[in-house]
């Protein structure tokens, strides 16, 4: 048995207020939606569910194995989640 994990970060980190001059850019861009999901504050984390998620990663085959069958992520269902508009062209390097 885990204990849950518990987040960290930086104690001297410089808080980035949003700013509605760069609504139109980020309107523009069509993030607006994204950028206001995180305006308030982060979302909120249950860290036994973050434990159990990655008790359950396999990196071999990039995938949850949960006792319902195994499930990954697709870059749909993040863009869905976050609101981002995922369209055109994919970007490799």
């Amino acid at each position: 048995m885990l204990p849950p994990l518990r987040m960290r970060g930086h104690a001297n980190a410089v808080k980035m207020e949003y700013d509605e001059r760069y609504a139109s850019y980020f309107r523009r861009a069509r993030l607006l939606g994204f950028v206001l999901q995180f305006k308030r504050q982060p979302p909120t984390l249950v860290h036994a569910a973050l434990t159990t998620l990655i008790d359950r990663w396999r990196p071999e085959t990039h995938s949850f194995h949960l006792p319902c069958g195994e499930m990954t992520v697709t870059l749909e269902d993040c863009g869905m989640i976050m609101t981002l508009p995922i369209e055109g062209h994919a970007l490799t390097g």
